[in-house]
């Protein structure tokens, strides 16, 4: 847009200056002869000279000059071909105008040959060939494009030795022929597709790369059957994990490991210590250590009164003949000192001034006491429970002045039982 509105404010202002060249002329001399008609201008402080912008007309051409006709820079009309023909058209430096119309149109480079060939018809163009084409600037930037040697863009010359050969230290970009790409920039996008091979010496990827395989040097797949990279390759040279903010796990390349959190081990997990060096004091193994010694020597102290005790049972222990011996004998405080009998059969004898304990519950002993009759000596059978009395046969309770109960006592009757207080009560008051 912006070369086509310079294109246009060329073309006013060219038609402009013409115009008013054309109507503020004077000194105009006309003159013809049998070579034609001259169109000139006096010189004004020389009348009888000419100034050099002239024309000249003759039946076959329509000639301009700026140099006193030292050279034409314009010519309408019938030209000789480089082939000897004759054609009839416009020469000249400059074209300028809305509408090129032609059966061809051909534009040539002024440094190295470029030629289109385009079939156009009231502005439209219909076909284009290209033969070379080349664009340069002040900065000796080059674009050249042609059929033998693709496409390119860089520093001047962009041709080696000929014009069929791409000098590639001085292109920064180009095509060939066989369609291969060559970028010595940045290449950039939003998207793409690749169907063939894609080779690269290095990169780096910022988003998501997805692949079925990947493979190492010699062509051998990294993955295992369930598409995570083998052990194989994974060769670590150190280890960090964070957590975002900050480093939670680090393993150098020395196996030194520094890391925040705890080591929570596993059933059955073992740690196996080659060789370790403690580098200061752990406040906690300390304090492990100190309580260990502390119970060791309390160990080694009770073991040491054990021994003392095994020595001693082993000095005055009894032997099976000496324990059948006292079959007889009446055990006492005195034979024995403070005697305790525990998960023991005993069978016959007599055992005399001793409490029987029941469990938990319950206990006999002699005591002294109320029988209901007197206060006497007596045994006393006591329960925090209860008490049950169980006889498969029968049962016989005697006792010389008789039985005292002070409680209610029930019987069952007909599967019911009946309180015995209470009917001795109701056949009383009868």
């Amino acid at each position: 847009m912006v070369r086509k509105q310079a294109s246009a404010n060329l073309q006013k202002e060219a038609l402009d200056i013409a115009k008013n060249n054309i109507l503020s002329s004077s000194g105009q001399d006309i003159s013809w002869s049998e070579s034609g008609l001259r169109l000139r201008k006096r010189k004004e402080n020389n009348p009888e000279e000419y100034e050099p912008y002239e024309i000249w007309m003759n039946n076959g051409q329509i000639m301009f000059t700026t140099d006193n006709w030292a050279t034409a820079n314009l010519a309408i009309g019938q030209m000789k071909t480089e082939d000897g023909g004759i054609m009839s058209g416009v020469i000249a430096d400059s074209l300028i105008g809305k509408l090129l119309a032609g059966s061809s149109l051909i534009i040539e480079s002024a440094k190295k040959t470029a030629t289109f060939l385009c079939s156009a018809w009231m502005g439209t163009v219909h076909h284009c060939t290209m033969q070379f084409f080349d664009i340069y600037n002040g900065n000796q930037v080059q674009i050249t494009l042609n059929p033998y040697s693709g496409f390119a863009i860089g520093k001047y010359p962009l041709y080696s030795g000929d014009e069929y050969t791409i000098d590639e230290d001085n292109a920064s970009f180009w095509v060939d022929i066989n369609g291969n790409v060559h970028i010595k920039g940045t290449l950039e996008g939003c998207d793409g597709k690749f169907s063939g091979e894609l080779v690269a010496a290095s990169g780096r990827f910022k988003g998501v790369v997805q692949a079925s395989d990947y493979q190492d040097l010699n062509g051998r797949s990294m993955l295992t059957s369930s598409y995570k990279f083998s052990p194989t390759y994974l060769e670590l040279r150190g280890l960090t994990i964070s957590n975002g903010s900050k480093n939670t796990l680090v393993i150098d390349s020395a196996g030194n490991i520094t890391m925040d959190g705890n080591i929570t081990l596993g059933s059955g997990s073992r740690i196996n210590w080659n060789t370790v060096t403690q580098l200061g004091t752990n406040p906690q193994i300390s304090n492990l250590e100190d309580d260990m010694d502390y119970r060791l020597t309390r160990i080694n102290t009770q073991l040491d009164g054990v021994y003392e005790e095994i020595d001693w049972l082993s000095e005055n222990m009894w032997t099976e003949r000496e324990i059948r011996n006292i079959s007889s004998t009446v055990i006492t405080d005195e034979l024995v000192s403070a005697p305790n009998i525990k998960g023991a059969y005993i069978q016959g004898g007599t055992i005399q001034g001793c409490d029987f304990l029941f469990g938990d519950y319950g206990v006999i002993y002699d005591g002294y006491g109320s029988d209901g009759v007197s206060r006497t000596d007596l045994v006393y059978i006591e329960s925090t429970r209860g008490i049950a009395i169980v006889a498969d046969e029968g049962m016989a309770l005697r006792a010389g002045n008789g039985i005292w109960i002070p409680d209610d006592v029930h019987i069952m009757v007909n599967g019911d039982y009946v309180n015995l207080g209470s009917v001795i009560e109701d056949l009383l008051a009868k």
